[in-house]
């Protein structure tokens, strides 16, 4: 019996967390950020009230935002906690980190969303049947407005956004998961740092293409060697006797 009620409390708190997915929107975020302005501290009525002449979800907004981390609301006052960017492009960031970041109400729905992204060739992704809309329909449009999500035009087909792949291997492996789930984290984030000593393994043959000898010297460590201590060992011209030296690189995916 207690496991029920535990059961129905936990659906019952995503479901409550979803519907307040689906009030809050970049738009109206972006609203409330310019009207604090510069403003360290000031009135939450006079806030609320120039809010709403252009917006609709007051609470939820300020409620997310308090979560977060980034806004304080007290005795009346609200204030900003720290700034989270000024473009669109961080603010945005600057919201999936701290939305991925903080231990908040949210990480459980959050987590559960992440449970149903299945890795395909590298990318992880989620198909979206109606259950799911029912169940999702509010972080799944709040990530598509915050850019961590990409669809596919005319289907219920979503992926994690490349600028953010290494934050949601993060907060999925942080998360609790099974072991078919690890598994998948573990491929992915492999994945991603052969794909980045591959790029920079381009890298080094477009910088030493007029010195193709050289160029033909590029290894690949990581391939052969995992303890080497380097990923890629390259070579760069130098005034020695041999005419160049090595160059150790070691490769780190962001």
């Amino acid at each position: 019996m207690k496991t029920k009620k535990k059961s129905k409390l936990t659906s019952d708190s995503s479901k409550q967390i979803d519907e307040q997915f689906h009030r809050i929107s970049f738009r109206e975020i972006k609203i409330l950020w310019t009207i604090l302005g510069d403003l360290t501290a000031t009135r939450a009525d006079f806030v609320r009230a120039r809010f709403l002449q252009d917006a609709l979800h007051f609470s939820d907004v300020t409620d997310f935002l308090r979560q977060l981390g980034i806004l304080a609301v007290a005795k009346g006052q609200i204030s900003k906690k720290e700034n989270f960017g000024k473009t669109e492009a961080e603010m945005k960031a600057g919201l999936i980190q701290h939305l991925l970041g903080r231990n908040t109400s949210y990480r459980i729905h959050l987590n559960e969303f992440f449970r149903h992204f299945e890795n395909v060739d590298g990318s992880f992704e989620i198909l979206m049947d109606s259950g799911k809309r029912r169940q999702f329909g509010g972080i799944r449009s709040l990530l598509l407005d915050l850019e961590l999500l990409e669809q596919d035009s005319g289907k219920p087909r979503y992926w994690v956004s490349p600028q953010y792949f290494v934050a949601f291997i993060e907060a999925k492996s942080n998360s609790a998961t099974s072991p078919l789930e690890l598994q998948d984290v573990l491929l992915a984030r492999a994945k991603l740092g052969r794909d980045a000593e591959l790029e920079v393994l381009k890298f080094e043959a477009a910088r030493l293409r007029n010195h193709p000898g050289l160029a033909k010297r590029i290894k690949h460590v990581a391939a052969e060697n995992v303890g080497a201590g380097y990923d890629i060992l390259s070579l760069t011209e130098s005034a020695n006797a041999a005419g160049h030296s090595d160059r150790f690189i070691e490769v780190k995916a962001v």
